[in-house]
């Protein structure tokens, strides 16, 4: 390996450490306030949990399509209604 191919994959893991960093505080953020409402004895129904996790990026609304989210869904949202998914920082798969 050169040096600037050194350097450049220096600072790829560099980009890396920093948002693996952000998604890390995040989810500190987010399970700290769950936590925290549950031990003061406070229901955070659903709503207020959504509104939470979409404030801090851990979920996004995209437009509700039955063949990629479900027939079983379908009975709730109509076609182009705002359908929420987690974000790749949440999804199966992601490092």
């Amino acid at each position: 390996m050169t040096y600037i191919e050194m350097h450049q994959r220096v600072k790829e893991l560099e980009a890396e450490v920093a948002r693996l960093k952000e998604e890390n505080q995040k989810l500190k953020t987010f399970s700290r306030r769950v936590i925290a409402e549950a031990l003061r004895g406070n229901d955070w129904w659903g709503g207020s949990i959504q509104d939470f996790a979409e404030e801090l990026g851990l979920i996004v609304a995209e437009p509700f399509d039955p063949e990629r989210h479900g027939e079983y869904h379908a009975d709730v949202f109509e076609p182009g209604d705002p359908f929420y998914v987690f974000a790749d920082i949440l999804k199966e798969g992601q490092p």
